[in-house]
């Protein structure tokens, strides 16, 4: 289930996910928020237009972080970051499948919570 919030300084709803991103990109995550771009991941998948993934609950992150995705992090040699986003329910698209979101606008990183490294 999707849980969704109101921020105090924001009317606007808003809908949590999460999102894993390695080290290298943590930086620029927290100074320019999360910018929407087709990724070496993305390109494999034959995906075209520019998107920022994520997954829905926390038990789909981890799922795919003890699969696939743990493995594509393994093999390239990198740290997951997992992410707490809180983006505009309008922003968020619903994908083909059903463990994945996906927004095609940028997501301030005002609305990015925290970071917890994967283990």
């Amino acid at each position: 289930m999707i849980t969704t919030s109101t921020k105090k300084h924001n009317t606007q709803k808003l809908v949590t996910l999460y999102h894993v991103t390695t080290s290298e990109s943590l930086n620029s995550i927290f100074k320019q928020g999360l910018i929407p771009q087709v990724g070496d991941n993305a390109f494999d998948c034959g995906e075209k237009k520019p998107a920022i993934y994520f997954f829905p609950t926390k038990d789909t992150m981890n799922d795919a972080l003890g699969g696939w995705m743990g493995d594509l992090l393994e093999d390239n040699g990198e740290d997951g970051y997992c992410l707490t986003v809180h983006v505009p329910v309008d922003q968020v698209q619903d994908s083909t499948v059903d463990w994945e979101k996906l927004s095609y606008q940028p997501v301030a990183p005002e609305n990015i919570e925290k970071e917890v490294k994967r283990v």
